[in-house]
C-alpha cells in the first residue's frame, strides 16, 4: 500500500502469500515467505462498523418512527437523525471492506478454498442464531406468547407466518447477502486473480472519481428499480433473500474488489480531506432541511441523488478518519475486531430484552438509550469472552472459526513451511 500505512511482518497479523515448490521426492511443498501488507485501519474499521450496530438499533428503539422490532412511546426525533446518519455510511463502508478482503483472499487461495472458508465463516453462525436467538426474540416480543400461546403453539402457528414475512432473519440479512456476493466472486475468480489488475484497469480507465460517479448512478438506478417494481423490496425464498438488499449493496462490494486491485486508488480514497468533510456535512444537513419542503416528486428524486452522493462522501470520510487514527497495530483494536462478530450476533436480542424492561421505568429517553447501548455491548462482550472465545465447540458455531487465534509475538518474522502430498 502506498502512503504511510503500517505493514506487519508478524505471521499471525500479516497476510502471507504462498509459493508451491516441487520437491525431489514428488511431494508438493508450500513455502510461505513473503508477507503481504496488513492494513491495520481496515481491521479496526471493520470491527467498529459491526459494533456500531448496537448504537443504530438502540437509536431505532427511541426514535419516533416506530418501525423497528420494539419501540418506546416516549421517543424523540433526535434518535431518528442519529439512525439516519449511521445508516448513511455503516453498511456501505462495511461492504467496501468486505469486497477488499474478498479480493485479497483470492490472491492467497483458490476459488474453491475461498468459498469454503467464507461458507464456514458465515453459514454456521447464521443457522445457529437464526434457529435459536432470533426465534426466541420473536417469541419474547409476541404479545400473546406469554399468556395464550405455549412454546409449541408459537412454533407451529405464529412462526411460519413470521418466516413468510421475512421477520425471522432480522439483522442476519447481512450474512446472506455477503454469502451470495462471495459465491458470485468465486465464480468470476478467473477475472479477479492472476491478471485481475490489467483487466480491471482496462475496464475502468478514468480513475477513482469516474468510478464513484458511475457507481452512484448505478445505486440510484437500483433504488428506482426497487421503488418501481415493488416485489423486489419483498423477502423471497422463505424470507431469506431480499433482492433489494442484493442490489443496494452490490456496488460497494464491487468497489472494494476494485480497490484491492488498485492500491494507489485506496490511498487516494482514504486520504484525509477537510473540504470533503465540510461538503458531506453541508449536503447532508441541506438534504434534511430543504428537501422535505419540496413537492413530492422533487423530494423523492432529490433524496435519491443526495443520498447517493452523501453515502460515498461518508464512506470516504470513514476510511480517511480510521486511517488517520488507527493505522498501526493495537492490541485492543484487534480484540474488538475479533469480538465484533459476537457483538453483532447477540446484541439484537439483548437490546430487545433491555428495552422491554425499561419501557415502564421512569427515567429519560436519553438515559434509557445509554443503558441499552452499554448493557447490550457489555453483555455481548461478556458472552464472547465467557462462552465463545475459549470454547472449541461454540467457536465455529458463533464465530465462524475452528481454532482460536494465537497471540502475536511483537517483531517476529517467520517463514512457514508446510508439506502436502501430491
Amino acid at each position: 500500500m502506498t502512503g504511510s500505512s503500517s505493514i506487519s511482518c508478524d505471521p499471525e497479523v500479516a497476510a502471507w502469500r504462498t509459493t508451491p515448490v516441487q520437491e525431489a521426492s514428488g511431494s508438493l511443498k508450500t513455502v510461505t515467505t513473503t508477507p503481504v501488507a496488513r492494513i491495520y485501519y481496515l481491521d479496526c474499521m471493520r470491527g467498529f462498523l459491526m459494533m456500531l450496530g448496537v448504537v443504530l438499533h438502540a437509536a431505532n428503539v427511541y426514535g419516533v418512527r416506530g418501525t423497528w422490532e420494539i419501540h418506546d412511546a416516549a421517543g424523540v426525533p433526535a434518535f431518528d437523525l442519529l439512525s439516519d446518519l449511521i445508516r448513511l455510511f455503516r453498511m456501505p463502508s462495511f461492504f467496501i471492506v468486505a469486497g477488499f478482503f474478498a479480493s485479497m483472499s483470492l490472491t492467497q487461495r483458490s476459488a474453491s478454498q475461498f468459498l469454503a472458508e467464507r461458507a464456514c465463516r458465515l453459514l454456521p453462525p447464521f443457522v445457529c442464531v437464526f434457529c435459536t436467538l432470533n426465534v426466541l426474540q420473536l417469541w419474547l416480543q409476541d404479545d400473546d406468547s406469554w399468556f395464550i400461546l405455549s412454546r409449541n403453539a408459537f412454533v407451529w402457528t405464529r412462526l411460519p407466518e413470521l418466516l413468510r414475512e421475512g421477520r425471522v432473519i432480522q439483522h442476519l440479512w447481512f450474512l446472506i447477502v455477503l454469502m451470495w456476493y462471495c459465491v458470485a466472486t468465486a465464480l468470476f475468480a478467473g477475472v479477479l486473480t492472476g491478471k485481475r489488475e490489467r483487466h480491471l484497469r482496462q475496464s475502468i480507465p478514468f480513475g477513482l472519481r469516474t468510478l464513484l460517479g458511475c457507481i452512484c448512478i448505478s445505486e440510484i438506478g437500483a433504488s428506482l428499480l426497487v421503488h418501481v417494481w415493488a416485489p423486489l423490496g419483498e423477502y423471497m425464498l422463505g424470507g431469506l433473500i431480499a433482492p433489494s438488499y442484493l442490489l443496494r449493496y452490490l456496488p460497494y462490494f464491487l468497489f472494494g474488489l476494485w480497490l484491492e486491485a488498485n492500491r494507489s486508488e485506496l490511498d487516494l480514497f482514504s486520504r484525509l480531506s477537510i473540504p470533503r468533510m465540510f461538503s458531506l456535512a453541508a449536503l447532508w444537513i441541506g438534504s434534511q432541511l430543504v428537501l422535505p419542503k419540496l413537492p413530492s416528486g422533487w423530494n423523492q428524486g432529490g433524496q435519491l441523488l443526495a443520498g447517493a452522493v452523501c453515502t460515498w462522501l461518508a464512506c470516504q470520510v470513514c476510511f480517511s478518519v480510521f486511517r488517520w487514527l488507527s493505522d498501526r497495530p493495537q492490541r485492543w483494536a484487534r480484540y474488538l475486531a475479533e469480538a465484533s462478530y459476537s457483538v453483532y450476533l447477540f446484541h439484537h436480542i439483548l437490546i430487545v430484552i433491555l428495552a422491554q424492561n425499561l419501557q415502564l421505568v421512569a427515567i429519560s429517553v436519553t438515559a434509557k438509550f445509554v443503558v441499552v447501548v452499554i448493557g447490550a455491548f457489555l453483555g455481548s462482550i461478556a458472552i464472547h469472552e465467557g462462552l465463545i472465545r475459549h470454547n472449541t465447540a461454540l467457536l465455529p458455531l458463533l464465530n465462524g472459526r475452528f481454532t482460536q487465534r494465537k497471540k502475536p509475538v511483537k517483531g517476529e518474522f517467520v517463514a512457514h513451511t508446510t508439506s502436502n502430498s501430491k
